[in-house]
C-alpha cells in the first residue's frame, strides 16, 4: 500500500475562520510544482482533503492533473484525533493500492510520524512524503519520496 501525504499550499494569514482561509497566489503556484512533480511518477487511486477550503483548493488542483475526485472527509482537519483517522486510513487502504490525503499541520506530521515510528514528521506548505506499508500499524511504513516547492 501507498500513501500519499499533502499539506496544503500557503494560505492567507486572516478570514473569518479557520476553515474558511484560501490559498494565496504563491501557494497556488507552489501546488503546481510539487504536483507535477509527484504526480509524474505517482498515480493515486484515491484523492482524499480536509474540508477546509486551502485544502479543497489543493486537492483540486491535484484532482484536475490526475484526473480523480475528491472525497472530502472531517477526519482530515487539522485537530482530528490520529486514532480515528488511522482506523479510517485502515478500511480506505483495504481497498485502494495508492491513497492521497490533503491536510494540515499538526495532524499530517502525527499520522506520519506514527506511521513511521518517529515523534513526528512535520511538513511545510505544499510539502509532500509518500509512505509504502504492508499494513497501518505504528513504525510500520517506510518513507519513499519527498517533494518540496523549489524557492
Amino acid at each position: 500500500m501507498k500513501l500519499i501525504v499533502m499539506r496544503h499550499g500557503e494560505a492567507e494569514q486572516w478570514a473569518n475562520s479557520d476553515a474558511e482561509r484560501q490559498l494565496t497566489l504563491r501557494g497556488q503556484k507552489d501546488n503546481t510544482q510539487v504536483l507535477a512533480a509527484l504526480l509524474a511518477r505517482h498515480s493515486p487511486s484515491l484523492l482524499c482533503a480536509s474540508p477546509f477550503v486551502r485544502a479543497q483548493q489543493t486537492a483540486q488542483r491535484c484532482s484536475e492533473m490526475c484526473k480523480q475526485p475528491i472525497i472530502t472527509s472531517s477526519l482530515l482537519v487539522p485537530d482530528a484525533p490520529i486514532h480515528s483517522t488511522l482506523d479510517w486510513l485502515r478500511h480506505v487502504l483495504e481497498e485502494q493500492q495508492t491513497v492521497m490525503l490533503v491536510s494540515h499541520m499538526p495532524l499530517v506530521g502525527e499520522l506520519l510520524g506514527w506511521l513511521l515510528g518517529t515523534d513526528g514528521e512535520p511538513l511545510g506548505t505544499s510539502e509532500v512524503r509518500v509512505v509504502t506499508m504492508d499494513v497501518v500499524e505504528y513504525g510500520c511504513a517506510m518513507a519513499e519520496g519527498r517533494w518540496i516547492a523549489a524557492r
